[in-house]
């Protein structure tokens, strides 16, 4: 299939898994594609370098992925690259390992609380 939402992040088609990866083609609605292809390209390292592994319902995931891409972009129902920009980037960034810290600061560090 052809269309990119069909594939789990965008990426990868399930009938072919970690053998074949199209990366480039999320699309973010803001944002730009460098910053997804580079995730996407951390994240197919570490699936070649044998640190991680495509979940094994990864068609299941597909379509999940794009029924809430269809919510999120359905003033734009042609734009089949499209993403949700700050879900993806998140979703990615828990498989890689690099989440980013919380915007708040903790109240238990007082020094970055008051910075």
């Amino acid at each position: 299939d052809m269309n990119p939402r069909t594939w789990f992040k965008h990426c990868f088609p399930p009938t072919h898994r970690e053998s074949l990866m199209f990366i480039g083609w999320a699309r973010p609605h803001q944002g730009g594609i460098p910053q997804c292809a580079e995730m996407l390209c951390r994240y197919g390292g570490l699936l070649l370098r044998g640190e991680r592994a495509l979940p094994s319902d990864l068609a299941a995931q597909a379509a999940a992925e794009k029924a809430q891409s269809e919510r999120c972009c359905v003033q734009t129902p042609g734009y089949a690259s499209l993403s949700d920009h700050p879900a993806f980037m998140d979703s990615v960034a828990s498989l890689v390992g690099c989440e980013p810290e919380p915007a708040v600061p903790s109240l238990l560090s007082p020094t970055r609380f008051c910075k």
